[in-house]
């Protein structure tokens, strides 16, 4: 069965770990400096080819994200905004699945975008910087 990250049930929020975010100033300058981590998009294909931020790659399934990401990489998950349960989600399964060293961009491209930074699709740059 494919289980979805999209799909995982709603995770009672008082079993669910502490998740630790990182703001968009934070997020701009670790891929400013060329920081070591892998910056995760938790949405489906056609979402990633609409927009997303630069660098950054994609997973939607449970098995996308065991093949693509090593447990001991440092990753920074985001998905489409502050209202968007999928980087929450992919987070949880992700530390259930043995993922430490777990960060999330809470604010998303909603956030990122606001903020005037660039965001690619299909293989392209739009506005921002």
């Amino acid at each position: 069965m494919d289980l979805s990250i999209e799909d995982v049930e709603e995770v009672n929020p008082l079993q669910r770990p502490e998740m630790d975010l990182i703001s968009t100033q934070e997020l701009k300058e670790k891929l400013g400096r060329g920081d070591d981590f892998k910056l995760v998009m938790t949405l489906g294909e056609w979402e990633y080819n609409a927009k997303h931020i630069p660098g950054s790659l994609r997973v939607s399934t449970v098995e996308e994200a065991l093949e693509a990401l090593d447990p001991k990489d440092e990753i920074v998950l985001y998905d489409s905004g502050p209202r968007c349960p999928a980087s929450r989600m992919a987070c949880t399964v992700l530390r259930h699945h043995g993922y430490q060293r777990l960060r999330r961009y809470a604010g998303g491209l909603e956030e990122w975008e606001k903020a005037g930074y660039a965001l690619e699709h299909r293989g392209s740059v739009s506005a921002g910087g």
